[in-house]
């Protein structure tokens, strides 16, 4: 089960300007996996056969990523230019 976009961001509001980084490469990584898997024509991967499908996680990842995105934006104004 999936959890939603703002769910995902309210589980990372308060974490650090790094983490929020490490959780972004995270992300990344995953969906560099997905786009693979989503990309094969055949879709021969096993996922398609778990539930979330890897089209539905890949669309979700991207909407995590953006919600880390703005969090990143947030704590960059806060923690990194304040401190300039």
């Amino acid at each position: 089960m999936m959890i939603s976009p703002e769910a995902y961001k309210s589980m990372h509001e308060a974490d650090s300007f790094d983490k929020l980084i490490e959780e972004r490469k995270s992300l990344l990584g995953q969906l560099e996996q997905l786009e693979k898997i989503v990309r094969d024509k055949d879709k021969k991967d096993e996922s398609w056969n778990e539930s979330p499908g890897p089209d539905v996680r890949y669309q979700m990842t991207l909407s995590y990523l953006v919600q880390i995105c703005e969090l990143l934006w947030k704590s960059y104004s806060v923690e990194i230019s304040m401190n300039e």
